[in-house]
């Protein structure tokens, strides 16, 4: 790691990342799963998308990369209702990642019901999701939440 890629102050041994398990509280489920089910949405979208690219009905394929998706996609979020824009841009680069990783120009539909469905999840990138007041703030909605570990046992770890 490069001394420009890490924060002010702090050496390699002192930068860590922690995974953090946490239980969202019930009333904030309904939201979540319905973010799910439009990230299932979108990845399939982009999917397609990818697909139709790669092998088009006539002349050369073409191996769509995260940025051109992005650049396809930019406005999506104004029809959505519960994901913002950098959640679909964190999703088109997530789907571009899993694509290269098995070299394939299409992934598998996620699906969001049946009994096969896909795990739910809802995308962010680094700065988008905040920890404030015992709870997490993300998309503009405050989701309150109990930590599954309890923290004081990491040392290192400063607490939230």
């Amino acid at each position: 790691m490069t001394q420009s890629s890490q924060p002010a102050g702090m050496s390699a041994e002192q930068l860590r990342l922690k995974t953090l398990r946490v239980k969202v509280h019930p009333s904030s489920w309904a939201w979540l799963n319905a973010a799910a089910l439009e990230t299932n949405l979108v990845w399939n979208h982009v999917n397609e998308l990818c697909h139709k690219a790669a092998k088009p009905y006539y002349g050369r394929g073409k191996r769509l990369a995260a940025f051109d998706v992005d650049r396809l996609l930019a406005g999506t979020a104004k029809y959505l209702r519960y994901l913002p824009q950098h959640s679909i841009a964190q999703l088109t680069h997530e789907h571009a990642s899993k694509r290269q990783t098995v070299r394939r120009s299409r992934l598998a539909w996620r699906t969001s019901s049946g009994p096969r469905r896909s795990l739910g999840w809802v995308p962010f990138r680094n700065g988008q999701m905040k920890f404030r007041d015992g709870a997490i703030r993300f998309a503009g909605r405050r989701f309150e939440y109990q930590l599954v570990v309890d923290l004081k046992q990491h040392a290192r770890f400063p607490a939230l």
